[in-house]
């Protein structure tokens, strides 16, 4: 019921905080702060919807890589009206998907997403593995005392 509830307004403030808005404050705040305090490579991860901001980030050559973990992206682009795989084709760094079983099949090893990316100059870089006994959400929501959601979380860190 408390995330129910929640849904509604979290959804009315993810689409007021468009790239337009979340991109200005990167690339006018948080991009020079770390450039002045000598920063020289920069790379980018989110979980969820966040993975979407780290697709946005890696459309700027500022960033050498980015990582999604049981990324969001597809829907939070049909959410803001965007054309994800057009979002997609303007990544200019190495990436790295980490997909659940129930995760988008876009986005998985196998799927045109990955493909994609495969024939980008940095294509070798990239990496997309699915994790067949896990849900959305696990690294960061599911419990460690689970053995399973353990053994995939310690290998998604060892990534």
């Amino acid at each position: 019921v408390g995330i129910a509830c929640r849904l509604p307004g979290f959804i009315r403030d993810l689409k007021s905080h468009n790239w337009e808005k979340i991109g200005a404050i990167l690339n006018n705040d948080v991009l020079p702060y770390l450039k002045q305090q000598g920063v020289e490579k920069i790379g980018i991860m989110g979980f969820c919807w966040g993975a979407w901001i780290a697709a946005r980030a890696s459309t700027s050559p500022d960033f050498c890589c980015a990582a999604g973990v049981h990324p969001s992206t597809t829907s939070i682009c049909s959410l803001l009206s965007e054309d994800h795989n057009d979002l997609c084709d303007q990544v200019q760094c190495p990436t790295m998907i980490l997909t659940a079983k129930n995760d988008d099949a876009c986005l998985k090893e196998d799927g045109p997403i990955a493909t994609a990316m495969a024939a980008k100059p940095f294509g070798a870089d990239c990496v997309f593995k699915t994790f067949p006994d896990m849900k959305h959400g696990w690294v960061n929501r599911a419990g460690l005392d689970n053995e399973k959601v353990a053994r995939d979380y310690q290998v998604a860190m060892d990534m």
